[in-house]
């Protein structure tokens, strides 16, 4: 299962606290429906976001673009910006640093 396994990571490790605020999540009605509409874009996804980081686990090769392309929108910049404040996580490397977070 862990070959599968893509990570993308924004935490206080790789972007400034006003970078980050842009990949926040809201609580209550609206951060559900802004969730829901991310993982659509994501595809088949796990989101965890904290105040210091924000998360995307996805299944199967490929995920890396797809998780890309939804972050990039969230944080409303280009992935080309995007990958220069993200650590990519893949295979068992992605199930281990999901242990660590967790």
């Amino acid at each position: 299962m862990g070959d599968f396994m893509e990570c993308i990571s924004i935490s206080y490790r790789s972007a400034p606290e006003e970078i980050r605020k842009r990949f926040v999540f809201s609580s209550g009605e609206t951060g559900k429906k802004e969730r829901e509409d991310f993982l659509k874009e994501a595809g088949e996804a796990v989101l965890i976001s904290t105040c210091n980081r924000t998360e995307v686990y996805a299944a199967g090769e490929g995920g890396f673009l797809r998780l890309e392309t939804a972050l990039a929108q969230k944080g409303r910049m280009e992935t080309t910006e995007l990958r220069g404040i993200i650590r990519r996580f893949s295979g068992e490397k992605a199930c281990a640093h999901l242990y660590r977070v967790a």
